[in-house]
């Protein structure tokens, strides 16, 4: 059973880095853009800004983290951890069922953040993407919880 576990999360990750080098999952932005974009839809208080966690879809701002302080959370969490992984979440990121917030974290066996922002000095960092700007805290997720299969689109 465990040889059969390994040889498919294999198969999952070649997959994943096949789309990924291809260009079919990633999206790739400028830092300067990316800064302008979270202006743009959100406004200058960082705090506001808001993203989208490809696993479940749930929505949160950065200021959401704040209480998860003591448990290791930053003003950059929000780019990278679905609030489920602090939080009493409600789904469980691959193979759950309902609304988020999830358990979904980027340091797991599956990276499926869609966003990757090249920093000025050529550095690359892999976020989650914006949340659209409406009001909505909980929209469809883009991914389909198959990380070889996620796309950017919405």
């Amino acid at each position: 059973m465990n040889k059969a576990f390994n040889a498919e999360a294999q198969r999952s990750k070649d997959a994943e880095a096949a789309a990924i080098q291809s260009g079919e999952r990633l999206k790739r932005i400028t830092f300067d853009d990316w800064e302008a974009e979270g202006q743009r839809l959100f406004g200058e208080d960082r705090l506001k800004w808001r993203f989208q966690c490809p696993a479940c879809g749930h929505v949160q701002a950065v200021e959401d983290f704040r209480p998860y302080k003591s448990q290791g959370a930053t003003a950059d969490t929000a780019r990278f951890n679905c609030i489920g992984r602090y939080s009493v979440a409600k789904r469980r990121a691959f193979g759950g069922e309902g609304a988020g917030p999830c358990d979904y974290t980027s340091g797991g066996l599956f990276d499926i953040r869609p966003l990757t922002v090249v920093m000025p000095g050529g550095e690359e960092i892999r976020t989650f993407d914006f949340a659209p700007s409406s009001d909505s805290r909980v929209t469809k997720p883009t991914c389909n919880l198959q990380p070889a299969t996620c796309n950017s689109s919405q």
